[in-house]
């Protein structure tokens, strides 16, 4: 794939994004993010990260998902900042999965505000939710 060349996250997130092969093989490209997700690199693992987000935030994976980004840390700010992304996609989309992640603790704690913060700022996310968020931050 396009990884060893990907260097800054705008390239990263396109390319993602826009990988269509995805859909159609999703056993294979999410055997592709597990590799990428333990790879110690700031970009390999922003795009396991993308990938989940873009196309994996569904039934049959998204409990897969939120394994591999709970788990998934790199200490530059591309990876911490994809990951805090994810999240705040699953807020929207599973909210008491989200929940338990926000609750348990289970993120690096700059990864947890930074969702928490993002979750607020989103219009997909009910006032109700937002208030109790503020509750959850570190």
């Amino acid at each position: 794939m396009f990884a060893e060349h990907a260097r800054e996250w705008s390239v990263v997130d396109s390319l993602t994004q826009k990988f269509v092969l995805a859909k159609k093989y999703q056993k294979e490209v999410f055997d592709l993010v597990e590799k990428y997700a333990v790879i110690n690199d700031e970009f390999f693992q922003r795009i396991a990260a993308v990938l989940l987000l873009s196309h994996f935030l569904n039934d049959e994976y998204i409990d897969q998902s939120i394994a591999i980004l709970e788990n998934l840390y790199h200490h530059g700010y591309y990876t911490k900042m994809a990951v805090a992304w994810a999240f705040t996609s699953i807020m929207s989309k599973y909210p008491k999965k989200c929940l338990v992640v926000l609750e348990e603790q289970h993120l690096d704690p700059w990864i947890h505000n930074k969702a928490i913060s993002k979750m607020i700022d989103s219009f997909q996310i009910d006032d109700e939710i937002k208030q109790y968020l503020k509750t959850l931050k570190r």
